[in-house]
């Protein structure tokens, strides 16, 4: 065993490592991190996804432990080929998971004004014509193949489909959400959820 991974199912950033470490052949055992008492001594900030190795190599931060995972594996170059790749692999998984998902949280706090709101919601537009805008020049976010932060990518825009928010007029990012659909890890993820 290589390691054990605490997720929350319901979190795009953690509920699919479980399938990203089947799918580059690494065995984790994966806990979901509020039924385990063993988790906030572990890790005492109580967040996930967090990753602990069998010899005790702690890790946290979901693109942390995606690198980690993929840089283990026999198929590194999952991130990406060459170096440009593989920075730009990591730059739309950074801007996804710090940007968007936090846009995202803030949207669905209760505790918005509505003028904070209507400013949370153009910022949030102004991120998807970003992407939008740069996919329908691209098949996908790094290159023609399919690389990690175009499955995290997919595995976002249904979790923010799950939360009602309406993502439809994208034509280029709908587009690229059907094409990296087709790929493999996906029986693996639903198998996880």
């Amino acid at each position: 065993m290589f390691g054990t991974l605490y997720y929350n199912p319901a979190f795009a950033r953690s509920n699919w490592l479980l399938a990203l470490s089947e799918f580059l052949d690494i065995k984790l055992e994966g806990k979901v991190s509020y039924e385990s008492p063993e988790f906030n001594k572990l890790f005492p900030l109580e967040r996930t996804p967090a990753f602990i190795s069998s010899n005790g190599f702690k890790l946290t931060e979901s693109l942390a432990i995606a690198y980690y995972l993929v840089n283990k594996s026999k198929n590194p170059e999952f991130s990406g080929i060459t170096e440009e790749e593989k920075a730009s692999n990591w730059k739309w998984y950074s801007f996804i998971t710090s940007d968007m998902i936090n846009l995202v949280s803030a949207i669905l706090d209760d505790s918005n004004s509505d003028k904070n709101l209507n400013k949370l919601s153009e910022n949030f537009e102004k991120n998807l014509q970003y992407i939008d805008d740069y996919l329908s020049k691209n098949k996908s976010l790094v290159s023609d193949s399919i690389v990690i932060c175009d499955i995290f990518a997919r595995c976002f825009f249904i979790m923010i489909k799950g939360f009602k928010l309406d993502y439809s007029k994208y034509e280029n990012i709908n587009r690229f959400i059907e094409d990296v659909s087709i790929h493999p890890i996906f029986s693996k993820i639903l198998s996880k959820n």
